[in-house]
């Protein structure tokens, strides 16, 4: 039984698609090619399955322009297949430096939930601990390279939110290289 794959445009379009209407980054869509159009989908509750592949495509595109510098971490990327992370599994994944103002260097996970207080009320860091209200994510977590290592790209407030409130045993999905 083969697993399924997910091509490069496709996980960027879910990635757009997760962030254009009301995440900390929708900003970075303003004024994009179509952006209203797509956010009313959104809005709308429209499921991503239920997109055409012109708007598939438009939100790729998206993708890119607004988050560019973390492009270079999907450079030979072709596709991505998804896969359960553990607590440990995401403490391992580095966080790149463009990620937060403070972060000097690359830092796994873990060290960068437990470093200093985040200076950005929207940083991910901020979320409360809150077990009893904890849902799994319904998006996974995209996950590109850098070299050998797995980097985090897209999902930090679902990792933050994973990290601090899921049960012990709990997974959390994630887009990977395949």
């Amino acid at each position: 039984m083969t697993q399924a794959t997910f091509s490069l445009p496709e996980v960027h379009a879910r990635w757009a698609y997760s962030e254009i209407a009301d995440g900390v980054f929708s900003r970075r869509y303003d004024r994009k090619p179509r952006i209203d159009e797509l956010r009313a989908q959104r809005a709308a509750g429209r499921a991503f399955a239920e997109l055409s592949a012109a708007d598939r495509y438009a939100l790729a595109l998206l993708c890119t322009l607004a988050r560019l510098n973390l492009m270079v971490f999907n450079a030979g990327v072709e596709k991505f297949r998804v896969v359960d992370l553990t607590r440990t599994d995401l403490g391992c994944l580095l966080v790149p430096p463009m990620i937060s103002p403070e972060l000097q260097k690359f830092m796994p996970f873990e060290d960068f939930m437990a470093s200093l207080p985040p200076t950005s009320p929207g940083d991910a860091r901020n979320i409360a601990a809150n077990p009893a209200r904890y849902r799994p994510a319904r998006e996974p977590l995209t996950i590109g390279r850098y070299f050998e290592h797995c980097v985090l790209l897209d999902g930090y407030r679902r990792a933050a939110n994973f990290w601090k409130s899921a049960p012990a045993k709990a997974t959390l999905k994630a887009f990977v290289p395949a």
